[in-house]
């Protein structure tokens, strides 16, 4: 069973943790990150989706500054969604 357990928007992103129970137990969430309009946003030169797995006992505040970063700075998200 898959379900959201987390919404946050910063500057022109979304992001959506997600829990997985029929996945790896060790890291149960994934973290989905769309465009601001809704749009998936995919790893340059790829059809995959970008995304960030977090494990069972993730830091919440970790999450939320990763999406800060990820959101406010052009360098390290560029350099994130290169595979």
């Amino acid at each position: 069973m898959r379900a959201d357990v987390q919404k946050h928007s910063f500057g022109d992103y979304k992001f959506v943790l997600e829990f997985d129970s029929g996945g790896d137990p060790e890291v149960p969430y994934t973290l989905w990150i769309y465009k601001e309009d809704g749009k998936m946003l995919y790893y340059k030169d790829s059809d995959r989706q970008v995304r960030r797995d977090f494990p069972k006992n993730y830091n919440k505040q970790h999450l939320v500054n990763f999406c800060k970063k990820f959101a406010s700075d052009e360098n390290y998200r560029n350099d994130y969604c290169t595979l």
